[in-house]
């Protein structure tokens, strides 16, 4: 009995503590929602503007400027004045932010009965600049900033008629003070974003006008095709150029007319150093020029025409350098080393370089594989063979990727000497990889120094350069149980 009693005080004394507690977080949930409304009562209070971002349709801004008009036309930003064209919505979210979120820090100055407000004092007798807001619904909202600023470089301001001064932070006045060209959309390209291209011309120049890299890219029924090279490419590669061109951005807006000779003369684009035409088999292609640098350096900016504008532009020498492309930076590096590595049954290696030289066949036997006849270093793998290790090699030899790919010339030069052949249950060749001595490239502008051993393919009709660490890693020479691992000679000849 006295036992029950005590349970009975113990669960009248939780549920008097979970009813405390309850009460306390609903307090706290209850005055944090109080103290927000009211934040956001007295935010709306102080707002500049009575508007939300969302609901802005228009924009005017006047100062000494002519005035520029922002208009949001079926969803889209357009610049109406002084010019017509696609504003830059980059810019013009910010405004709008700005426009939502500006609030009035403090009455600086109220007009009395007996006194008016002085407003050659806080610059408002002649504004620095006026915005008037337009709202889905119609109504319109102007507030003036002064052409002067307080100490702290807040700005003074006034909403419509109202004869009060604020004082404001210099948010929305920055917003509003941005020149005419900043509106502008900034991309040279102006085409739906849906449309299709299915072929490709690239054409650099170097410093002297000759040509330094020419690349012609074909969307077939079933693949791209390159017509300098004939190889396999990498869509990826492909498709990440043209958003590069579709994404291409103006630094700047001139007022000169593209197909005035003398203007494109003085910008150094009569003579584009590169050029790059975007087709869809349709109508015609979407193309830019892009001229040398305007000043000393590679990162100085260049001017630029575009066939959806109609003025010369500036870009940054940034945004040139992201289009400059070789025929090889579309090839796919990887497709050199494609084949199925479970059809293999018979392998056959052959590397002379190795230290010691040797030669080796393998044959699969169920999940297995045997040495079957061997010279050299892996004489003593018949009880020490790692089937293992040696399906490993077929497995990463699988995923090697080609850094460089040799031109005819270089190519003639090399000599492969050493192979690794799979082949299939029916005898034929599965996948043959030949390579031969270490080559260290010499850098230019454009390539680095890289080592890289030549290799040629089965799957390949190029020479291609592989890293000597990767075909090292692969460890042809280390296929047994105990053995000491063997490493191709590291000896390196400089490329032709």
């Amino acid at each position: 009995m006295v036992e029950t009693e005590n349970g009975m005080k113990r669960n009248r004394g939780t549920l008097i503590a979970v009813i405390v507690v309850g009460a306390l977080l609903a307090f706290t949930i209850l005055d944090a929602k109080r103290v927000e409304k009211n934040d956001r009562e007295k935010r709306e209070a102080n707002a500049l503007f009575k508007a939300s971002a969302g609901d802005v349709v228009k924009v005017e801004i006047s100062d000494r400027n002519p005035t520029r008009i922002l208009e949001k036309k079926d969803g889209v930003w357009r610049l109406t004045a002084p010019i017509e064209d696609l504003a830059d919505v980059l810019e013009v979210t910010p405004l709008t932010e700005a426009i939502e979120r500006e609030t009035a820090l403090e009455t600086v100055s109220e007009e009395r009965s007996e006194e008016k407000v002085d407003l050659a004092t806080f610059g408002l007798e002649k504004p620095g600049v006026t915005a008037k807001v337009t709202l889905a619904n119609g109504e319109t909202q102007t507030v003036k900033f002064g052409s002067v600023s307080s100490y702290d470089g807040s700005f003074y301001a006034q909403r419509g008629d109202d004869p009060k001064v604020f004082l404001v932070g210099g948010s929305l006045e920055g917003q509003l003070s941005k020149r005419l060209t900043e509106w502008r959309d900034k991309h040279l390209y102006r085409g739906p974003k849906e449309r299709m291209f299915t072929s490709i011309e690239l054409n650099e120049r170097d410093a002297k006008g000759k040509t330094k890299y020419r690349v012609t890219l074909v969307k077939g029924e079933k693949a791209w095709s390159m017509k300098e090279i004939d190889a396999p490419l990498e869509v990826p590669a492909i498709e990440a150029f043209i958003e590069q061109v579709r994404a291409l951005r103006a630094l700047d807006f001139t007022e000169l007319d593209k197909k005035n000779a003398a203007a494109l003369k003085e910008h150094r684009l009569d003579e584009p150093q590169m050029t790059v035409k975007l087709g869809d088999g349709k109508g015609e292609p979407y193309s830019i020029a892009i001229g040398p640098p305007l000043a000393e350096g590679e990162k100085a900016p260049r001017a630029a025409v575009s066939s959806d504008l109609a003025t010369i532009v500036s870009i940054y020498g940034a945004a040139y350098t992201t289009l400059e492309k070789r025929p090889e930076d579309f090839l796919d590096r990887k497709a050199p080393f494609k084949y199925q590595v479970n059809d293999a049954t018979r392998i056959q290696i052959r590397a002379p370089r190795a230290n010691p030289p040797y030669t080796a066949d393998f044959e699969k036997k169920g999940p297995d594989w045997v040495l079957i006849s061997s010279e050299g270093a892996t004489g003593g793998l018949q009880k020490d063979l790692n089937t293992s290790k040696l399906n490993d090699v077929l497995t990463r030899m699988s995923v090697l990727e080609a850094v460089r790919f040799l031109e005819p010339v270089q190519a003639s030069k090399v000599q492969l000497d050493s192979f690794i052949r799979l082949l299939k249950k029916d005898g034929s060749v599965e996948f043959e990889m030949k390579w031969g001595k270490p080559v260290t490239a010499t850098p230019n502008a454009d390539v680095p120094e890289v080592t890289y051993v030549p290799v040629t393919t089965s799957s390949s009709k190029r020479v291609v350069g592989v890293p000597t660490a990767s075909l090292e890693s692969l460890g042809i020479t280390d296929l047994g149980e105990e053995q000491t691992k063997q490493t191709a000679s590291p000896s390196a000849t400089p490329a032709q």
